[in-house]
């Protein structure tokens, strides 16, 4: 019975000690020092699912170049005043214009003409669109066909469609 206890004690004491002992070598949170709205990672799905592919060593310092442009742009747009909530706006009024059958340059003009912000802010977002389509043309550029093919449906359509675009303008 003198063991049992003994064992028992030991069980004990690691089963509610181990947990305590693990969190004291985290560091708390609020030592991290939050980063500026406008300084934090600028996420894009088709940058991280390109870097999800194989690419050969001048691809990816091809797709690093492209990506970094991609967020300084992004950075430098939000000192100017895009934000989360004007980004939203607009996917909303993105949504119902799809809705109303609207598609391609009359998407884009009857999205910006339904919004009511200002003409500041309607240009943010034209740059920001701007940025976006360069980010899509120059990963089209980048990518062999394979590699396009390897990428969910939706954004292979959407990098065919900036490689047609970049081949027009050319």
């Amino acid at each position: 019975m003198n063991k049992f206890c003994r064992w028992f004690c030991a069980a004990l004491f690691l089963a509610v000690g181990s947990p305590a002992i693990a969190q004291d070598a985290k560091k708390p949170a609020a030592a991290k020092k939050p980063a500026a709205a406008n300084q934090r990672a600028v996420n894009s799905p088709l940058l991280k699912a390109v870097e999800g592919l194989e690419l050969t060593a001048e691809q990816k310092v091809k797709v690093k170049a492209i990506g970094k442009e991609f967020t300084e742009a992004m950075q430098g747009l939000r000192k100017k005043g895009l934000n989360q909530s004007l980004t939203k706006q607009r996917t909303e009024a993105v949504k119902k214009a799809r809705e109303a059958g609207k598609k391609g340059v009359n998407l884009a003009d009857e999205v910006l003409a339904t919004m009511s912000i200002t003409d500041e802010q309607k240009a943010v977002l034209k740059q920001a669109s701007e940025a976006q389509a360069k980010l899509q043309e120059g990963l089209a550029a980048v990518l062999t066909k394979e590699q396009i093919a390897a990428l969910p449906q939706q954004m292979k359509a959407t990098l065919t469609r900036a490689a047609n675009r970049a081949k027009k303008s050319a």
